[in-house]
């Protein structure tokens, strides 16, 4: 098979080059004639890098401007090479002129019988306009599609001419899959692999930090210039080297001149291989806010040497798992980027761990393991009957005119209406199951208005309900939206999980936008919001109307994206009331969810007599198990609650255990149920109690509590909307995440927090064999009422001895942050889970931006708020932050809140 390889630079040696390269490698060349084509030479090194049987062609020579196919005279190729590109408009790629639209246009339309590599959007675009139907085309798309912006327009436009698109991870290939409309197109993921190239192992005990990439702006070599410069003083004997070229060199320099860091910080030339470097190197860090797959991280780690990255959409999420093998850092955060790489600079066992698991992660990656996946796709290419690169239109023509726009086939230049402000529908307290609801019986009028047939579906969120209809109801459909009165009501017009407009539309109040003729999914939701419009809840709580497309030869109608339910019925099952009589779907959630918080109020003054009372009997305690900092009260939990009414409404009843206490602010006829200390302990003698292990050990003696329950510290925040499968299976089995946080036993110099974590282990040790490593995340932890009393059953003299302790000290369990939990796992009742956690010190000095930044964004589904042993901020300081940031993210009063 021919297999040529069209890049932009060949010469340049970044992250796609090198993929290239080492793809190349990996394909035999005693089975496929393989060329790489570039559009610009710069120095002709890739000549030297490339296997000596891959023949390097070269269309214009960079540094004159020249014709290297010789067909022009100089002088008109410069001229050419100062001219904008008529086929690639400068926002999608800028790297493209004239010169280059003339030489690719020449050199594509001469192949026959071969498959063409595209590593570029613009690069697949070019390959669409002028190959013949006897070559096919692949495009591998090296960076995050999503990111890119406009930049994915000449991918799409090359659709309908691709054999296959190749994403780098599972994200981009869901992403670009979503957008494109073909069917004929194969869809792949290929990660990159590590170069056969020896790769020796890093001792990391140099104080070297290496980094390298293109100097450009998405790589963000200036955050970490920052980031070094904020420990330079604490790590005066490490070194950050900076690898690479491009356009912002004599910036980056000039901003390590003016922070005198010029004999701490090199920035070096981009060399052919790195093996050599990372064998110096301790630490790799990265900073770019996007990428695709990151092959520096891969080369790194092949070496031993672990990453610190931000943690952009795609790219270095996919190779680090954060604490285990390098350190994932929130995107744009220079403060944090400069934390994690003191963390590592100051450990060198945390370094060694993390650099050992990093080269073991590297096995998946192996050339071995890629190229069969590259043979896989390449037969199943040469299989295919699709015939690829047939144009309608001349552009093939060898009279056509390069001055010819093509651009101006992209789309028809139909006008839209202006933007139109959302109107809000306000109301006294958002409900968002009353949301869910309403917008249901709306959908569902709308649709019997108009005798539509239609069948009920089984959507992926707990929050929205989904219906389909014929395609061929879909003009009446449209009908019945032009004849909505309501100015509240919003469409969002999709094509499967891909949306055609950036701004919805409001069928009473505007005209049908253009693109609603392509749609297959329309959102209709309203908007509701409070008085103050500080809270709104649309489109989140919407019912989904999908358009199922006619199977003429199979006869059935299928689905226009994935759902739970089908993704084929047969004409009769749509139905006037979308009736489907079948029982719930296994996966669907129908048991109580409680929820049961911990709380004390320090200020209490009765409280601190009681504490005070009992604080001379225990001379033995550690100073960190009666810290003020362990029961300092901000008010969290009126905020935690707000959350949990807001984003978890399907949680059943709430329960408050605390210490002869009621919230202040907390209504006498509320739902939630405040139960005493003094209620649950079997034993008198034990309360009052200061131990939150102890009082964890009695929570399952709550009267009428659910089987199945989350326990939450009243610090703990839900951050976005959030369905009962985080936390359990449908089955009832409950899941638990766990922290990178290693168990360990430093005999007297271990802290109160790790007391219980010890016994836990060599507790489940004896009775399971089994070893456990890892603490929990302190997120809400799920659990089952049943196995509580099991273990209570069991271990009744660790449960007597627990609740003894009114201070943590050396004999507790954490029973319910811990200990069930791998009880659990190991008698069938618990499993691993996954969620996005984050933390947030309260008087850190990073601690205003942090919250700033978590006010605003929702990628995360719990926060979790600690207290600085060492604060940096006054208690008045870090009181005005974090209430601020209480109401900006939970504006709205429960219906738990007194109305002072």
């Amino acid at each position: 098979m021919r297999i040529i390889y069209l890049l932009t630079t060949a010469d340049a040696n970044a992250g796609t080059e090198r993929a290239i390269q080492a793809q190349i490698e990996n394909l035999d060349d005693s089975v496929h004639e393989i060329e790489v084509v570039s559009i610009y030479r710069q120095d002709g090194s890739a000549m030297q890098r490339f296997p000596q049987s891959t023949r390097i062609r070269y269309l214009i020579n960079q540094d004159d401007k020249s014709d290297l196919a010789y067909e022009l005279t100089l002088g008109r190729s410069v001229e050419l090479a100062n001219l904008p590109s008529n086929l690639i408009d400068a926002a999608w790629d800028n790297q493209f002129n004239a010169l280059s639209d003339y030489s690719i246009r020449k050199y594509l339309s001469s192949l026959s019988n071969a498959v063409v590599m595209t590593t570029t959007p613009a690069l697949a675009y070019l390959a669409s306009l002028f190959v013949n139907s006897t070559v096919k085309i692949v495009a591998q798309e090296h960076r995050a599609t999503s990111e890119r912006g406009v930049g994915i327009t000449p991918l799409l436009l090359a659709q309908d001419s691709l054999a296959a698109v190749v994403s780098l991870n599972e994200e981009n290939n869901n992403w670009v899959r979503s957008r494109f409309d073909s069917k004929n197109i194969i869809f792949r993921v290929i990660s990159n692999s590590i170069s056969n190239d020896f790769a020796p192992k890093s001792l990391l005990d140099s104080k070297i930090i290496v980094a390298a990439g293109r100097l450009s702006a998405a790589k963000q070599f200036d955050h970490l210039i920052g980031a070094f410069s904020q420990i330079s003083d604490e790590f005066p004997d490490w070194t950050l080297r900076i690898f690479g070229s491009g356009p912002d060199g004599t910036k980056l320099r000039n901003l390590i001149s003016r922070g005198n860091l010029s004999s701490r910080i090199q920035i070096l030339p981009a060399v052919e291989t790195l093996n050599i470097e990372w064998a110096k190197a301790s630490i790799h860090a990265m900073a770019s806010r996007s990428e695709g797959q990151s092959l520096v991280i891969l080369e790194a780690a092949a070496s031993g040497v672990p990453t610190v990255a931000y943690d952009c959409p795609t790219g270095p999420r996919n190779l680090i798992n954060d604490g285990v093998n390098g350190r994932l850092v929130e995107l744009n955060s220079i403060t944090g980027l400069s934390a994690a790489l003191a963390e590592l600079m100051r450990s060198d066992s945390l370094r060694s761990e993390l650099g050992n698991n990093a080269q073991e992660s590297t096995v998946p990656f192996l050339p071995i393991s890629i190229s069969t996946l590259w043979n896989d796709l390449l037969t199943d290419i040469s299989s295919s009957s699709l015939s690829i690169g047939e144009l309608e239109t001349e552009v093939n023509s060898e009279s056509e005119s390069i001055d010819n726009n093509p651009t101006d086939l992209i789309e028809d230049s139909i006008a839209s209406d202006p933007p139109v402000e959302a109107q809000f529908y306000q109301v006294e307290s958002i409900d968002i199951e009353l949301a869910k609801t309403e917008n249901y019986q709306f959908v569902r009028a709308l649709l019997e208005s108009k005798d539509l047939e239609f069948f009920a579906l089984e959507p992926y969120g707990y929050f929205r309900n989904s219906l389909a209809i014929r395609e061929e109801d879909k003009s009446v459909l449209l009908e019945a939206f032009s004849e909505i009165t309501s100015p509240n009501i919003a469409v969002r017009c999709e094509k499967g999980n891909a949306r055609l407009t950036h701004l919805d539309w409001y069928p009473s109040r505007s005209a049908a936008p253009y693109q609603i003729a392509d749609g297959n999914v329309f959102r209709v939701f309203n908007h509701y919001t409070d008085s103050l419009n500080t809270k709104v809840v649309g489109a989140v709580a919407s019912t989904d109307i999908e358009v199922w497309e006619y199977d003429i030869d199979a006869k059935v109608y299928r689905a226009p994206r994935h759902n739970r339910l089908v993704d084929q019925i047969l004409g009769d099952q749509f139905k006037i009331d979308g009736a489907n009589k079948s029982p719930m779907l296994w996966s669907r959630i129908d048991f109580p969810i409680d929820v049961v918080y911990t709380w004390v109020d320090d200020t209490d003054p009765e409280w601190k007599e009681r504490k005070n009372q009992h604080l001379p009997a225990e001379e033995r305690l550690h100073p960190l198990a009666t810290s003020e900092v362990r029961f300092r009260n901000r008010d969290e939990l009126k905020y935690s609650i707000r959350s949990v009414r807001t984003f978890a409404p399907w949680v059943n009843k709430i329960y408050i255990v605390t210490d002869a206490q009621r919230p202040s602010w907390l209504i006498d006829n509320s739902d939630i149920e405040v139960i005493d200390h003094r209620e649950l302990f079997p034993d008198s003698e034990s309360t009052p109690t200061f131990n939150s292990h102890a009082i964890e050990s009695v929570l399952h003696r709550i009267p009428g509590l659910s089987e199945h329950f989350l326990y939450l510290n009243d610090d703990v925040m839900f951050m976005r909307y959030q369905d009962p499968e985080t936390f359990f299976h449908s089955n009832g089995i409950a899941k638990f995440f766990q922290s990178p946080v290693k168990i360990a036993d430093l005999e007297d110099k271990t802290e109160p927090h790790m007391w219980a974590a010890i016994n836990n282990r060599r507790i489940l040790a004896s009775l399971f064999g089994r070893n456990i490593t890892q603490s929990m995340l302190h997120t809400p932890h799920a659990h089952r009422k049943s196995v509580l009393c099991e273990v209570e059953q069991k271990f009744s003299d660790i449960f007597a001895t627990v609740r003894s302790n009114r201070f943590r000290a050396s004999t507790d369990i954490s029973l319910l942050s811990s200990f069930a939990q791998y009880y659990g796992y190991f008698t069938g009742k618990y499993l691993p889970g996954s969620i996005r956690y984050t933390y947030c010190a309260i008087g850190s000095s990073t601690s205003r931006q942090r919250f700033r930044e978590l006010a605003l964004e929702e990628r995360f589904d719990v926060l979790a708020l600690g207290e600085s042993n060492e604060p940096e901020l006054t208690s008045e300081d870090a009181d005005a932050i974090v209430q601020s940031f209480f109401d900006v993210k939970f504006p709205m009063r429960s219906k738990d809140e007194k109305r002072w």
